[in-house]
């Protein structure tokens, strides 16, 4: 969400690139029609079967696998990716039957934006690749939004630039000792014991002696990291089920301006796909495998990759 402080001098920004600059403002509203993947056989016929590899699912997992399967030197022409949907992207999925009124394309009706931009993000890096253009909105993160939106105390009092960055380093410390102490009670056995967060939280702040208003900002930090990621007060978050090794994506979010769906459609782009295509069976012989389809189609290779939804 945007900040308000920002959404004026954003949209006034937007006047300005319609008005002033035509070309510019041609570029953020223009969208062309996405190339659509192809959709037959006549490639992957001429391959061997005992090279022939079969990926089921063209949700990133699927569209990843192919390519990591072709730069690691097997023919493009012995991948076939098979996908269920009229589309693909999985659970990515951009409704472009909505009037285009900004620069931002489409309502997302799955994945909504890069969390983390700036550092991390392996569909960044993605969309650097494939030369796509992001907007940068911020993020629910304090250590990033938080900086322009930190304001005020609870008591409606201004908060000053050295209150705000000393809550910030203590914010890492306090993160600090959240991973230590995980490590400590999971190097106890088989069966740790574990603590809603907010206890050790309150531990942790009662020994450092802070003043109120110190704990005040603490409180802010943590409400908006743990509680608005899990969606829970911080007394229902378990401590040892923290996974804060897996937080490494920094920067504020960015969102796609042509859409999310852009990225799989681009990387499906020279793949060989067959669309509307579901699997009814797979069977295994020491030898090969069999990809039976809907409509008496069955595939045989030398191996087949099946992908899920993680979420």
């Amino acid at each position: 969400m945007l900040h308000p402080a920002f959404i004026t001098p954003f949209l006034f920004s937007l006047l300005v690139i319609n008005l002033i600059h035509p070309t510019l403002h041609q570029f953020l509203f223009s969208y062309h029609k996405p190339p659509q993947p192809e959709q037959n056989l006549l490639y992957f016929s001429k391959c061997p079967p005992s090279d022939r590899i079969i990926i089921v699912g063209a949700g990133m997992a699927g569209l990843t696998t192919a390519h990591g399967l072709i730069s690691s030197g097997i023919s493009r022409d012995c991948v076939l990716i098979v996908e269920q949907q009229n589309r693909v992207g999985g659970r990515i999925l951009t409704n472009r039957n909505v009037p285009r009124t900004s620069p931002f394309y489409g309502a997302e009706l799955g994945a909504g934006w890069i969390h983390g931009g700036k550092g991390g993000n392996p569909i960044k890096a993605l969309s650097n690749a494939y030369e796509l253009k992001t907007f940068w909105v911020g993020g629910d993160s304090s250590y990033v939004g938080g900086r322009e939106v930190l304001l005020f105390n609870r008591s409606g009092e201004p908060i000053s630039e050295w209150e705000k960055l000393e809550s910030f380093g203590l914010m890492e410390r306090v993160w600090d000792m959240i991973e230590a102490e995980i490590s400590r009670r999971r190097s106890q056995g088989s069966s740790p014991v574990d603590t809603p967060l907010c206890s050790f939280l309150n531990e942790t702040l009662t020994s450092w002696n802070l003043s109120p208003s110190k704990i005040q900002l603490l409180s802010w930090h943590f409400e908006v990291i743990f509680g608005g990621d899990f969606a829970e007060p911080l007394c229902n978050i378990s401590l040892l089920d923290l996974n804060l090794k897996g937080e490494n994506y920094w920067g504020g979010d960015e969102i796609f301006i042509n859409g999310y769906q852009e990225l799989p459609i681009k990387m499906a782009k020279g793949l060989h796909i067959l669309l509307e295509k579901s699997v009814n069976r797979i069977l295994y012989s020491s030898t090969n495998v069999e990809v039976h389809l809907n409509g008496e189609d069955v595939l045989c290779g030398r191996m087949v990759v099946i992908t899920v939804s993680a979420g």
